[in-house]
């Protein structure tokens, strides 16, 4: 299991006083059946971080924020246009911010030449068989490669939130297997505990739909924890920005909000 290590200035040794508080249980359990069963779960990360666990401090950076929040809502109140619309309309921004954070230096003018040339294509069909192959870069784009497949995937991922949204409905694990399409660049993974993530992802499932019942938080508050929650599992070995952003756009959309462009 790697460690991630933050840095704290003047703190000594704060690598090993990091790993200390996350294992601590482990020195505090005598050694038995159930000891290597712990070492190698997630159980000690998801009980140091609880990323399944509202705490004191969204509802204490809910107060602080209070009237920006009661500004987005009235911002909210006078804009008539459908937020699916919305997201349609800025499909190509979305894909192109979400991507421009992680390093893509395609422009909007780029993304929205991608995205024009994809509409050709019968998208739905295309979403719907995995066994199909999606357009290829060169067809899409003269830039970098990997830079166009990612802007690619992210604009089907964006139109395929849409599709969803015109169901009504929350979406399971299926769909985010769908979202991400496993058609990733990169074969590399950050976490190393394969046998976990179905677990995990259960449990962030379970933490959405108990997030959606709870009326003491502003959606806005929700939907940054569902994308924080989502990135710790990390569940896909490329790309979990992208479907963390697409899945937190789905959610704002279900409650009125439109989609953030990063």
């Amino acid at each position: 299991m790697k460690i991630i290590i933050f840095n704290t200035p003047n703190v000594p040794n704060t690598p090993d006083l990091f790993r200390l508080q996350i294992y601590l249980p482990l020195y505090e359990t005598s050694k038995g059946p159930g000891w290597i069963e712990l070492l190698e779960s997630e159980k000690l990360w998801e009980d140091h971080f609880q990323p399944f666990r509202w705490m004191s401090r969204d509802y204490d950076y809910q107060i602080k924020v209070k009237d920006l929040l009661k500004a987005v809502d009235t911002l909210k109140s006078s804009v008539k246009i459908p937020v699916i619309d919305i997201l349609r309309r800025v499909t190509a921004s979305f894909a192109h911010s979400s991507c421009a954070i992680e390093g893509n230096t395609l422009t909007v003018h780029d993304t929205r030449a991608i995205w024009e040339k994809l509409k050709k294509n019968n998208l739905d069909i295309l979403l719907e068989n995995q066994k199909l192959l999606l357009p290829g870069p060169r067809s899409l784009s003269d830039k970098p490669e990997n830079e166009a497949i990612e802007i690619r995937n992210h604009l089907l991922s964006t139109y395929l939130v849409s599709k969803f949204a015109e169901l009504e409905c929350e979406i399971n694990l299926d769909d985010i297997k769908d979202i991400h399409q496993d058609r990733s660049i990169s074969k590399s993974r950050a976490f190393d505990c394969l046998s976990k993530v179905p677990a995990l992802m259960k449990r962030f499932i379970e933490f959405r739909d108990e997030s959606i019942k709870n009326d003491s938080l502003h959606p806005l508050i929700i939907a940054s924890r569902i994308f924080s929650s989502f990135n710790h599992v990390h569940p896909f070995a490329d790309s979990n920005g992208r479907v963390a952003r697409s899945v937190m756009a789905y959610y704002l959309i279900r409650n009125g909000y439109p989609p953030i462009v990063f």
